[in-house]
């Protein structure tokens, strides 16, 4: 809780604004992770990198383009990255925004 007073002194101005930084790091560590992927035309999996991603995390993935509708998938999340299996095919531009919750 911050401790506002009429008269701040330096100090409490840096604890200030040290509680404001620390409440937005906390904030930003519980945004979801978002991104795009696409598909790489004959691959079965495509893995996707990122440092916050945990082997607890769960992937959701939503079709930005058309040739990504329809489209079978399951992923596993690993540390620090996630792998998303689908079928083998010559079909382009699979391409699907995703959050990591």
């Amino acid at each position: 809780m911050l401790n506002l007073k009429i008269n701040h002194t330096p100090r409490d101005v840096k604890v200030l604004t040290d509680q404001l930084i620390a409440g937005i790091d906390g904030l930003n560590d519980k945004m979801p992770i978002t991104g795009t992927v696409t598909f790489a035309t004959g691959a079965a999996s495509t893995v996707v990198t990122n440092a916050k991603v945990t082997p607890t995390s769960v992937v959701v993935l939503s079709p930005k383009h058309v040739n990504a509708q329809g489209v079978t998938y399951y992923y596993t999340a690993g540390t620090g990255q996630f792998t998303v299996f689908h079928a083998n095919n010559a079909t382009a531009n699979r391409t699907f925004g995703y959050a990591v919750f």
